[in-house]
């Protein structure tokens, strides 16, 4: 009798691990499901961005008229913006993609440089359509790539999954295909001719000091120290950037997922980091994600921020901030900080703005009133807030600007107006996640 009781609790006992199993299994194979559909998603938004990129770049180069100039390089420069984020939630290394991401920054600063100069009055020169050619023979060669590689995903017996061929998060593992075809596309891009412009990243402003960087020399070996990887990580050395802001490169893996992070040679400042980590579902809420953000913030040692936008997309929430000091925001100094809303873990990190544009400067005083900044608006616009802050304006310089948040109807806005002129600098469209530019 108490052999079959047992032989009878044992049954039970397997039955339900098997239960616990099978279902454990489920969601594997789904959370599985769903990265590979996510990459998919990125891959293909990544195609299209490049295509319509490299067609918008080859209408710069013939372009007449304002308004149709205008409408080309907002659309270029919004373009590049989405190729940069498809790219960057791709499961690829770093290193792979160097240059590529380097290319499309300048892309969309070029493109939002011109359309300053548009909106100026300025003449477009021959100079600037020569630089707007070359941008666009790079989209064209790098659309080519992405093309190549659509069409061998489309050949494999077994259909293409990332996750089979997701490399260069972990030491040791084989390259995919698709990361060897963006390393010959990247390699192919060292070569790209310097442009001068008035913009962040024109060439006469490669050798520019960062103004926020601080502290002593340091040394590798220093630098490693300060490597706050996942718990029993092994930490590598990955090399130096020489770039405005000098860096160590380093890797912590734990055979799951991997961190990079590039620490500043001068003061050992945090620059950028970036996780291998994909989140599958969204746990925590935004408020609880911009707090792990803000947390983040001060354990990098960085001043007070104040936040400007965020954006949610595949379960991961971005916030942007700018400093803040004497009560003005300063938008060039500039932060991003990613968060995974499966478990608030930082899993991406961007100071490079703050660091090259941080400085002391010299107080201002507004020329207008409030009321006569309001009253350059247009009717209609209910105003709730009334801020200030430093907006970036032709020839590297800022403007003090009344920042006015108000709405009209259902619609929010976010309209600068320059403190010493009354002169519209910029407008934000606010939607319920981001901010997106209208008119600069």
């Amino acid at each position: 009798m108490a052999k079959n009781i047992i032989i009878g609790v044992l049954a039970v006992a397997i039955a339900a691990m098997g239960i616990v199993v099978y279902k454990t299994e489920t969601r594997y194979i789904a959370s599985q499901k769903a990265l590979e559909e996510m990459h998919d998603h990125s891959f293909q938004a990544l195609d299209s961005a490049v295509r319509d990129l490299a067609l918008t770049l080859a209408k710069c180069m013939v372009a007449d008229g304002q308004d149709y100039l205008a409408m080309a390089f907002s659309q270029a420069a919004s373009q590049a913006s989405t190729a940069q984020e498809m790219l960057a939630r791709l499961p690829i290394s770093h290193a792979a993609s160097t240059q590529t991401f380097g290319y499309l920054s300048k892309t969309e600063d070029f493109s939002s440089a011109m359309l300053r100069k548009v909106l100026d009055g300025d003449e477009i020169t021959a100079e600037d359509r020569e630089s707007a050619k070359a941008l666009e023979k790079t989209a064209r060669t790098l659309n080519d790539s992405l093309s190549l590689f659509k069409d061998e995903m489309q050949e494999m017996p077994d259909g293409f999954k990332w996750l089979d061929h997701n490399v260069g998060y972990l030491a040791g593992a084989e390259e995919s295909a698709f990361t060897k075809q963006l390393t010959a596309v990247d390699e192919s891009l060292e070569g790209f001719p310097p442009m001068v412009y008035d913009g962040a990243l024109s060439e006469h402003l490669k050798d520019a000091a960062a103004s926020g960087i601080s502290g002593a020399a340091m040394s590798k070996d220093q630098a490693q120290r300060l490597v706050n990887g996942v718990d029993g990580a092994e930490i590598t050395f990955l090399g130096e950037r020489d770039s405005a802001i000098p860096a160590y490169c380093f890797q912590a893996g734990d055979g799951k997922s991997t961190r990079t992070f590039y620490f500043s040679k001068q003061g050992g400042h945090l620059i950028s980091s970036s996780s291998s980590d994909v989140p599958t579902k969204t746990v925590i809420s935004i408020e609880q994600a911009r707090e792990k953000a803000v947390e983040f913030l001060k354990k990098a040692g960085l001043p007070e921020m104040s936040p400007t936008s965020y954006e949610c997309y595949d379960n991961i929430a971005m916030f942007c901030f700018c400093s803040f000091e004497g009560g003005v925001k300063a938008f060039t100094d500039a932060v991003k900080v990613q968060v995974s809303l499966e478990d608030g873990k930082i899993i991406g990190f961007e100071s490079s703005g703050f660091y090259m544009n941080n400085r002391r400067r010299a107080p201002q005083s507004a020329a207008i009133s409030e009321a006569e900044a309001i009253s350059m608006l247009a009717s209609g616009i209910d105003i709730t807030e009334i801020s200030m802050a430093l907006v970036p304006s032709k020839g590297m310089k800022e403007s003090l600007c009344y920042e006015l948040s108000g709405k009209i109807g259902d619609e929010s806005f976010a309209i600068y107006v320059d403190a010493m002129t009354g002169k519209q600098r910029q407008i934000n469209r606010i939607n319920a996640s981001d901010s997106s530019l209208l008119y600069e």
